[in-house]
């Protein structure tokens, strides 16, 4: 897992940091980045929906180590399990038609399950101060790379008996993206190559005719430089997060297409692999909270170390309105 230099990390930590690890008086939770678009708007103070400390924190940052994470809404959960659902409207004469008690055609809900994940890192005590908040500093970021990484790629699985919801693993976008599940630079209606320009533009029409509202394009480190190398790609001045982090927001020529449908936000994602890009309709994309991310003094199966635990899962409504993609030649 990739680490932030011990240096440069240490360098980006504020002073505001300290009083979430308890060196020095806590400070109020400050309000985070909620738009994943363009302009940093803030996220309104809720008693329930991710707006603790840490989860203050951590929205602050890592707002571009881990965007999805940290820019999307957080909505709680009470069970480990809960359902995701597509609304698909059907027309007369497209299979299945289905009616109701007065003859209309209605809206088909498909139902998929989805599972909130435990997320745990034991922190290594060391000998003095200083060792012990340097390791709560680092596995904080593993702990967050890791719930980052399983939004994207993790793969569901369900209970293996009854009342086990150790085993649960979070479904991420790759395994919960169906509709357009595609390789990068194929025309999923004929099979044809396109080129880079062309299969960017294609994503987001995937996302349209699907019905949705396609505003955000996450894209790998080196798909940021394809898609700099095939149209006119500027930095959008997005603010800062709390802790003084600038956001990085970007937006490309190629998908100016008018008023009627904005150029969408595009985010550099570092931990996905190369050759990935995803165009979501941000509105029906959220973060389900079980157990917001905190330290805890018992943590693991035998609660014998002490650590941070959060337990995540991400929740995609209509799938079909967002778009996966990725070369066959990422590894």
């Amino acid at each position: 897992m990739s680490i932030i230099p011990r240096r440069s990390f240490l360098a980006s930590i504020p002073a505001a940091f300290a009083g979430l690890l308890g060196l020095g008086k806590a400070k109020g939770a400050e309000p985070a980045i909620k738009a994943i678009g363009a302009v940093a708007e803030p996220l309104k103070p809720a008693a329930t929906a991710g707006s603790g400390a840490v989860v203050s924190q951590i929205r602050s940052m890592f707002v571009n180590r881990s965007p999805l994470l940290a820019r999307s809404q957080w909505i709680p959960v009470e069970r480990a399990d809960f359902h995701m659902y597509d609304h698909r409207h059907w027309r007369e004469g497209d299979p299945p038609k289905l009616v109701d008690s007065t003859g209309r055609l209605t809206t088909v809900g498909l139902v998929t399950v989805q599972y909130c994940q435990d997320f745990q890192y034991p922190v290594p005590v060391e000998a003095g101060r200083f060792g012990l908040e340097f390791n709560k500093k680092m596995q904080l970021q593993c702990l967050v790379d890791d719930m980052e990484a399983a939004m994207y790629y993790g793969e569901p699985a369900g209970p293996s008996g009854p009342g086990d919801f150790a085993s649960f693993r979070t479904g991420g976008l790759r395994s919960i993206l169906k509709t357009n599940n595609i390789e990068f630079g194929v025309n999923r209606f004929d099979g044809s190559r396109m080129d880079d320009a062309d299969a960017f533009v294609h994503l987001k029409y995937l996302c349209q005719v699907g019905g949705g509202n396609p505003d955000l394009v996450m894209v790998s480190t080196d798909m940021l430089g394809r898609l700099g190398s095939v149209s006119k790609l500027e930095r959008v001045d997005a603010g800062q997060t709390p802790l003084g982090v600038s956001v990085k927001v970007f937006r490309s020529s190629l998908f100016d297409h008018g008023d009627y449908h904005p150029r969408p936000s595009i985010v550099e994602c570092p931990l996905l692999r190369s050759g990935t890009a995803i165009v979501l309709t941000s509105s029906e994309v959220y973060v389900r909270n079980k157990e917001d991310p905190h330290w805890s003094d018992k943590i693991m199966d035998n609660g014998c170390y002490e650590g941070w635990k959060a337990t995540m899962a991400i929740e995609v409504v209509n799938e079909q309105h967002h778009c996966w993609a990725e070369s066959r030649r990422a590894s």
